[in-house]
């Protein structure tokens, strides 16, 4: 159980990876910690071994001559987790960062992977999902109102809400399902400041693994953030939800989210 928080380079989680997690479980990184393995030639792979080598001994994370339990442990838990929360962030012209919530029992891992490091913490599982949402920067919620309507309202793939030259129109006078649409597209349609998508994932009895349909995603705009999540309605119809957002509410679509999996 990781009992600290962990920062390494990113080769040195890549080269833990391989040894301790790719060569025991057989498991690949998880899609939002993927990083590329440098080392065209086995003489420069070992090369880069024996410098992650050094770099663990300075952080003293080498017991004896194996890499330390508790991290093992850590990198081991993100490769056969019950449940997960992981999504990616990102701003403009910065690069994009990642990051993963993962459980088992009553062992919790908080990962983060981005400008060459990557980053363990420990995690209580009950504080799984407000975690996560703490990671990305302080979000202010967008001035507006909750709106909910078909998705194929705003995709055309059903039903028009209009003729074929309601794009045409202005909003101004409508009222109704119209207008709604209207607003919900020119929300979607504004400059974005940063972004970030979110995803859970758990293991049912049989031991595979199951992810949500749908993404979390969250807006930031000039203006503030919204955060647009589809549903899968009675009726089988998507649902789209576009709502201001801050960081307890996005903890609380994903604890919502992950409810589900504890559920099964």
């Amino acid at each position: 159980m990781l009992r600290r928080e962990v920062v390494v380079s990113e080769l040195a989680y890549d080269v833990l990876w391989e040894v301790e997690v790719g060569a025991v479980l057989h498991a690949e990184k998880h899609p939002a910690l993927h990083c590329s393995s440098p080392g065209a030639t086995w003489t420069e792979r070992e090369h880069l071994v024996a410098q992650v080598g050094v770099e663990l001994a300075r952080l003293d994370l080498v017991r004896g001559s194996q890499a330390d339990p508790d991290l093992v442990g850590a990198l081991r838990l993100l490769a056969r987790p019950q449940l997960e929360v992981y999504g990616w962030y990102s701003a403009a012209g910065q690069p994009t960062r990642s990051v993963v919530g993962a459980v088992a029992g009553r062992e919790g891992v908080l990962a983060e992977l981005g400008n060459g490091q990557f980053r363990l913490r420990p995690l209580a599982p009950e504080w799984l999902c407000p975690a996560v949402a703490s990671v990305v920067p302080e979000l202010r919620p967008l001035p507006g109102q909750h709106h909910n309507l078909p998705t194929e309202l705003l995709t055309g793939d059903g039903p028009a809400h209009g003729t074929a030259d309601a794009g045409l129109l202005q909003a101004v006078g409508r009222s109704g399902p119209d207008a709604e649409v209207d607003r919900v597209r020119r929300l979607l349609a504004r400059p974005r400041r940063a972004a970030a998508q979110f995803y859970v994932a758990g293991r049912g009895r049989d031991g595979a693994r199951q992810r949500c349909e749908f993404p979390v995603n969250v807006i930031e705009t000039e203006e503030g953030c919204y955060l647009t999540q589809q549903l899968r309605g009675n009726d089988g119809r998507a649902w789209t939800v576009a709502t201001p957002v801050d960081q307890r509410l996005l903890a609380d679509r994903l604890t919502h989210l992950a409810s589900t999996y504890v559920a099964n």
